[in-house]
């Protein structure tokens, strides 16, 4: 029999997890269990990336959630045969670390560069199997040189170009933002109320690739529905039409776009965005005091605030014709209207639009119903505005047609007429890249004394940051402006020329460093042959709110990589995981709240492998969970109790490796290889396929259960001893995607072996005719009620079953079951005396 604590002389796994994880991560060093082989490995290829960290200096469970994750996967793919690269790098540059610089007199490069430091310190400590051989830093010259380059290829190939546009200001970091950043009207990292500000600023012309990247999600099947779904909603593909609207002032034209051109015999007035490129010439000379006074107030209230302003606005003094009713209808201008959305001009339909409606009966507009459900008798008085399907009324020849119908046939007359078109549009916007910081990549064009630009020339990147700048300069487009040996150049024919003083949007950087890590060296970005074998990345980890900014610039470049035939597809990533939040007292954790969790303190009083099960066991991997301290120390005191059940069989089972089943004689050894192999197949797919991490973790704790009864069953059989080994050198596999120190510390232990469990094959697929049944599912209750289930074996006693359910207990028993109180545990069986419920009841 094997006992339940660890061998006579040793400590308990307590007082030791600490130096067992150090001597292990050790060893892995050593023997470069975790390097790639980009180039002349025979074997099958898996690239498995976690979102790269920004080094703020202190790691959070953030980074362990999405480590974890990436590391079971990665691990899995080794042990299967695949040549597995899970580099790390580092998203290096960003506005904190020129705050703090501007705070506290430090560089940003050495700011930087001590907190990259002190994170791979504690990230390291987690036992995570990244190739560091591979470890990239966005702001260092040797990664934003290529970041440069790509720049460059984007300018030569008509996507970036420089254009007076309307930006978003953070007025407390001083830079813009682009629309993604912008987050229910703050800056995404200050917090600041946005304000918008009319610049000249490079941009990308990702709305180029928008119906490509719209189209492109139907080919991602791997992604959750919520990440498609939010990359569908931003990206906001609308069929309609445009529609020509003429002033019969000037003869100019009001071009509208609406997805609702049925409604167009319905149009009372018409709205201009303040932004409007034509609005001075639409207003009419009285109105203009109003006007501007108005625009004036709109332009400093972010663009989420503007779509709740009670739909204000102010009349133009002008008038509009519709194109196909002759009617003339007054022109408004209203902050709600966006300039960069459509055509920064919309008809107001209030009978069949509620934001219109609200608008029109706040200002005294006419309010007219072209589309009747039937019901209604004509000359009704709307209470509110009818958005459904109908049948047309007093709309010329469309008359008593359906509603559905009569969009395709208005839109064709329109353009028999010469007066509107059909059109697709987007709400996607191009990318504003230009950042009026100095911690970012330089975007490497200069303008001459004409005021043209060119490019700098490939062979003269990197363009450097300086180190001689003023961070408190006042008046400056950029602290960049401020550095005399970098903002003029002289040229080899002896012009003077300006350096572009702006930097790039960092998501420049995180949207290509995927190639990066496929780097040869520095004599250019990647191999392309290197980019055709290893991309797209199979599974790449990260929280959902980056499925709108970070994925959405990912995916663009990609698709543009791929258009110059630099990466083999398209879509970048097969499998993107996007996990959830752990939250404390309900709330994301963060330092001004004072409710985090130090990793750190975690790994000192538990060990790193206790911490990396339980972020992600109980739980899908891709809803928050609350942070939970029971929960914590159950997971430690099930290694804790395995570390003592594994060294106590050092001393019974064969000192060899084994990665092959022993042939079992009997249906003990038969039924045992079968369930253990079963399990394996299922902790694959739990983890590979189905993503249910916290499944996987479920079994390992079922089939520890399994092992110590089946150790008490080997008596003085050489072949059952053997089995046992297989068995549990084959758990070992399965914990080692969760508990990677433990795992290889006992496998070294009972093989003797000189190299790494993560050298050893998967566990081979369980034979069928070994299929003999040996562990149930059971109810477990709690005072009559289901709150989970328990895997035990088909012949556990009552005092195992309880004993497993105090090992594993479901989330919500073990959250409700008080400390010491007075309870009972009964077990329940079938006829044919399998055990089929736990009940536990609290007196």
């Amino acid at each position: 029999m094997v006992e339940e604590s660890p061998r006579s002389g040793a400590a308990p796994y307590s007082e030791i997890v600490g130096d067992l994880e150090s001597a292990i991560r050790e060893l892995w060093a050593a023997e470069g269990v975790d390097q790639a082989r980009l180039d002349d490995s025979p074997k099958p290829r898996r690239y498995v990336l976690g979102m790269f960290p920004y080094p703020s200096g202190k790691a959070h469970l953030g980074h362990v959630m999405v480590y974890s994750i990436a590391d079971a996967v990665a691990r899995l793919g080794r042990f299967k045969g695949q040549e597995v690269l899970n580099p790390l790098g580092w998203d290096a540059f960003g506005l904190p670390a020129e705050n703090a610089a501007i705070k506290n007199g430090v560089h940003p490069a050495d700011w930087t560069a001590a907190n990259i430091e002190v994170m791979r310190d504690q990230i390291g400590r987690a036992g995570f199997s990244f190739d560091l051989s591979r470890e990239l830093n966005t702001s260092s010259p040797e990664f934003y040189k290529w970041t440069q380059w790509l720049f460059l290829k984007l300018y030569q190939h008509g996507q970036a170009y420089r254009a007076q546009s309307w930006v978003n200001w953070d007025p407390e970091d001083k830079t813009v933002l682009a629309n993604e950043q912008v987050i229910d009207g703050r800056g995404w990292r200050s917090g600041a109320l946005i304000e918008r500000r009319k610049m000249e600023q490079w941009c990308l012309r990702i709305t180029d690739y928008a119906q490509a990247l719209y189209d492109g999600l139907d080919e991602l099947e791997g992604w959750s529905s919520r990440a498609v779904n939010a990359q569908r909603y931003w990206i906001g593909r609308s069929e309609g039409a445009e529609i020509d609207f003429t002033v019969p002032e000037t003869g100019s034209v009001i071009t509208v776009f609406t997805t609702r051109p049925d409604t167009v015999f319905g149009v009372t007035s018409l709205t201009i965005a303040p932004e409007h490129p034509d609005l001075a010439a639409l207003t009419s000379a009285q109105a203009r005091p109003a006007v501007d006074a108005y625009v004036a107030q709109v332009l400093r209230q972010s663009e989420v605030d503007r779509q709740t302003d009670d739909k204000m606005g102010v009349a133009t003094g002008i008038t509009a014709i519709n194109p196909l009713t002759g009617d003339q209808v007054p022109v408004w201008v209203s902050g709600y209207v966006i300039g960069s959305y459509g055509t920064g001009a919309i008809m107001n339909v209030p009978a069949h639009d509620q934001r219109d409606f609200d608008f029109a009966v706040l200002h005294g507009l006419p309010v007219k119903q072209v589309i009747f459900d039937g019901a209604a008798p004509a000359g009704a008085e709307l209470t509110a505005a009818h958005t459904q399907p109908g049948t047309m009324r007093d709309s010329g020849p469309f008359d008593g047609m359906k509603s559905t119908d009569a969009i395709t046939a208005i839109i064709d007359a329109m353009q028999e007429q010469g007066v509107g078109r059909r059109k697709v549009r987007f709400r996607l916007r191009d990318w504003s890249i230009g950042r009026q910081r100095y911690w970012g990549c330089p975007i490497p064009m200069l303008r001459r004394a004409d005021g043209t630009w060119e490019p700098v020339p490939e062979q003269d990147l990197p363009v450097r940051l300086p180190r001689d700048i003023d961070f408190q300069a006042t008046g400056v487009r950029s602290p960049l402006a401020t550095s005399e040996s970098f903002s003029v150049v002289t040229l080899p024919d002896g012009e003077r020329v300006e350096r572009e003083v702006d930097t790039m949007d960092t998501f420049m950087d995180s949207a290509w460093y995927a190639w990066r890590f496929l780097a040869a060296g520095d004599g250019e970005a990647w191999p392309v042959q290197r980019a055709n074998s290893w991309m797209p990345i199979d599974y790449y980890v990260g929280g959902l709110e980056h499925a709108t900014q970070h994925m959405i610039y990912f995916r663009y470049l990609s698709h543009f990589l791929h258009s110059i035939g630099l990466t083999p597809v398209r879509e970048p990533v097969v499998n993107f995981l996007d996990n959830g939040m752990v939250k404390l007292g309900g709330s994301k954790m963060s330092k001004s709240k004072g409710n985090t969790i130090s990793p750190e303190e975690v790994f000192a009083e538990y060990g790193a492998d206790t911490l990396r099960m339980y972020v992600l066991s109980d739980t899908p991997f891709e809803k928050d969970r609350e942070w939970d301290d029971v929960g914590l120390q159950a997971k430690h005191r099930f290694l804790a109790k395995f570390y003592g059940f594994g060294t106590g069989l050092r001393e019974v089972l064969p000192r060899t490796v084994q990665n092959v089943p022993p042939a079992a004689t009997d249906a003990w050894g038969k039924s045992f290889v079968y369930e253990i192999a079963g399990t394996a197949a299922e902790v694959a797919v739990s983890v590979d396929e189905k993503r249910s991490f916290h499944t996987a973790i479920s079994h390992l704790h079922s089939t520890a259960a399994l092992l110590r009864a089946r150790s008490r069953e080997v008596g003085e059989s050489l072949e059952r001893a053997a089995i046992l080994g297989y068995a549990y050198q084959s758990y070992l596999k399965m914990l080692s995607l969760f508990a990677p120190h433990l795992a290889d510390t006992l496998w070294r232990q009972v093989t003797g072996a000189d190299e790494s469990l993560f050298r050893q094959p998967w566990v081979p697929e369980p034979d069928p005719a070994d299929l003999v049944r040996s562990s149930a599912e059971i109810v477990v209750q709690l005072n009559g009620k289901v709150v989970g289930k328990l895997v035990v074996p088909v012949d556990a006693d009552d005092d195992e079953i309880r004993q497993s359910l105090a090992d594993n207990p479901p989330p919500s028993l073990a959250n409700r079951v008080p400390d010491g109180g007075s309870q009972r545990v009964i077990v329940v069986r079938g006829r044919d005396g399998e055990p089929r419920l736990v009940s536990f009841v609290l007196k």
